[in-house]
């Protein structure tokens, strides 16, 4: 029996998620639970009752197994985003979603403040319902708006003018949007900067 360790870097949001995925099928598959990536139109179930009996407990347990390996190799910001997720297909559409959507912090451009910001909400609401608080969507958006830095205040009284109600997600979208075209300015601003010096410097 090989009994080697393969330990791969976390998923951070902050690293490649196309390589990190690569390399956590590998470790699955070096595991030998390469099946709890397969669907289950794609599984072989038995036919006969005491051999699907069989297979179903098996398969539980591979199950079980690969779904503790995937949630050991996230941090844990990314595990808050992720924590509702009980099945290994159910954690790795969450993963894909959040990252085709740029909602983890690496895909969209933001300061450290606004990221830990990102974060404490997250974890909030994470806390609150593990103590089975509920919450609803427009508590939801005061207190996301309300964790955001003072550097994003005239952001946060545009959102909301003229709204009585606004939808995590929309605020979410909004704040990548705005996030990004933060970086598009910085970038102009840094290159005009540049061209200014230069001809300064040419002139002298």
């Amino acid at each position: 029996m090989n009994s080697s360790k393969f330990d791969i870097e976390k998923f951070t949001g902050k690293n490649d998620f196309g390589l990190w995925k690569m390399k956590m099928e590998a470790v699955l598959i070096q595991q030998g639970l390469e099946q709890a990536l397969l669907s289950e139109k794609d599984l072989l179930v038995p036919t006969g009752d005491k051999e699907k009996e069989e297979f179903i407990k098996k398969m539980e347990s591979i199950q079980s197994k690969a779904y503790s390996s995937i949630i050991l190799s996230l941090s844990d910001p990314v595990l808050r985003k992720v924590s509702q997720e009980r099945t290994v297909s159910g954690l790795r559409k969450k993963l894909e979603d959040l990252c085709r959507t740029k909602a983890l912090p690496n895909r969209i451009y933001a300061s450290k403040s606004i990221e830990d910001s990102l974060d404490d909400y997250d974890k909030l609401i994470l806390d609150l319902e593990n103590l089975d608080i509920k919450i609803d969507e427009e508590d939801k958006a005061v207190i996301l708006l309300n964790s955001l830095p003072n550097s994003l205040k005239h952001f946060k009284e545009t959102l909301k003018y003229g709204r009585e109600t606004i939808p995590v997600e929309d605020i979410q979208n909004a704040l990548n949007s705005k996030l990004l075209d933060m970086k598009t300015s910085e970038k102009t601003s840094s290159g005009q900067g540049l061209n200014v010096r230069g001809r300064v410097q040419k002139r002298d």
